[in-house]
């Protein structure tokens, strides 16, 4: 179980290492049942178009269907990042409330790269390591913590007497480790968000009892005591429970039974766990000012689960990205809103946008009601965290050789 979090880091990694990068999705299961939709009836004016080889009549657009046009998102300056040329980064990165810029480079080739934090004018800070503070094997999830005091946790893993174990640990502003709590339950954490309040939100996969090699999707509370309490999700799926009595001598359509004495809705699990760990690993979790966690999922339509402290989920908002062709690449919350960053993938006909086009949406954090976009200019860099004020980017300024800050008011 102990390697379940490279297994699932793995599937992740690539999207993650690329700053401002798309990610294609194949198409997924639905998540519900666990069960593959069937293929819809015809209706009957389809049918009759199918049939006679007619065009279907082309139906006016409504009002409310025509996408909305972005503003304009305008930089207002850039601030130099002390000590630090042109280095990849490794998103997401992660702001406090006073402005302070949680991020990692992709130097050095370690698999796990230090975060450093800087201040808004650029000043390096504080550097947080694994590594410094041993004997922590590594860390085990993609992700770390900033609670809106600026206290930074890293989930790492060690072994005990043979026995393998996750802990969460706290650090001091310095960068020195300040405490340590072990969780008394094992499983592949991918995500993690603190709460105002002292307690975390951890989310990722954990070992299935029903199928072999699968994982499914496993989130939960976390007390300062380390207790583990699982929340279950309307939306996250597990698998189905193994096959019952005598197996059926015949497979589908006359084809032999199956010898690992599974269903067809348990053989398709192994399918659709893929595209489970792509939606979490992908997703994000943040810690807002409200004092709620807001658990994004990477799904077709992107879903928001607002998690209070008690484990008890408030609201769960389907999100819908309002322009064709663009992607849900980025998520954050500040000042009421939701704020999904948005980008096209391929260019599929004239008229799009280039891919590589980003767009940044804004939602309503109660409804879900969709408010109003900005266009992101090219120059504009990765999306580094937002504040009820604007939006932070990391750019690479070429010409000094230099990574910057910019920014831009909402």
């Amino acid at each position: 179980m102990q390697f379940a979090g490279w297994r699932a880091t793995s599937a992740v990694l690539a999207a993650l290492f690329c700053a401002g990068g798309g990610v294609a999705r194949a198409q997924q299961p639905k998540q519900g049942d666990g069960v593959p939709p069937a293929a819809p009836a015809q209706q009957p004016q389809k049918a009759k178009e199918a049939a006679t080889g007619a065009a279907p009549a082309e139906q006016p657009k409504k009002a409310d269907e025509v996408p909305p046009t972005p503003f304009p998102l305008r930089l207002h300056g850039q601030t130099p990042l002390e000590n630090r040329g042109i280095a990849p980064l490794w998103l997401p990165a992660r702001c406090d409330a006073a402005g302070d810029v949680f991020v990692r480079f992709m130097d050095g080739g370690k698999p796990f790269p230090p975060v450093v934090k800087f201040s808004r004018s650029g000043e390096k800070l504080a550097t947080f390591s694994v590594e410094a503070v041993g004997p922590y094997e590594r860390e085990t999830s993609l992700d770390f913590a900033v609670d809106p005091g600026g206290g930074f946790y890293f989930v790492a893993g060690r072994r005990v007497e043979g026995k393998y174990q996750h802990v969460i640990l706290q650090f001091s502003d310095d960068g020195s480790l300040d405490s340590t709590i072990l969780l008394d339950t094992l499983f592949s954490p991918l995500r993690m968000a603190a709460f105002k309040s002292g307690e975390f939100l951890v989310t990722g996969m954990t070992k299935s009892k029903t199928i072999k090699d699968i994982e499914h999707p496993f989130t939960a509370i976390v007390k300062s005591t380390g207790e583990v309490h699982e929340i279950k999700l309307n939306g996250d799926v597990s698998p189905p429970e193994p096959a019952t009595g005598p197996a059926s001598p015949t497979g589908a359509e006359g084809a032999p039974a199956p010898k690992d004495g599974l269903t067809a809705v348990q053989r398709s699990w192994q399918a659709a766990d893929q595209f489970l760990m792509h939606d979490i690993g992908l997703g994000e979790a943040v810690g807002a000012e409200d004092g709620n966690v807001y658990l994004f999922r990477l799904t077709e339509s992107p879903l928001v689960y607002v998690i209070q402290p008690n484990g008890e989920v408030l609201r769960k908002l389907e999100l819908k990205v309002p322009w064709p062709g663009y992607g849900a690449v980025n998520f954050g919350v500040s000042g009421g809103r939701i704020i999904l960053g948005t980008q096209t993938g391929a260019v599929e006909g004239p008229g799009q946008k280039p891919a590589g086009s980003r767009r940044l949406a804004l939602y309503n954090a109660e409804t879900g009601e969709f408010l109003y976009a900005y266009e992101i200019p090219e120059q504009a860099g990765a999306l580094a965290c937002f504040a009820p004020s604007g939006v932070t980017f990391l750019a690479a300024d070429r010409v000094n050789q230099q990574e910057v800050l910019q920014f831009a008011p909402f």
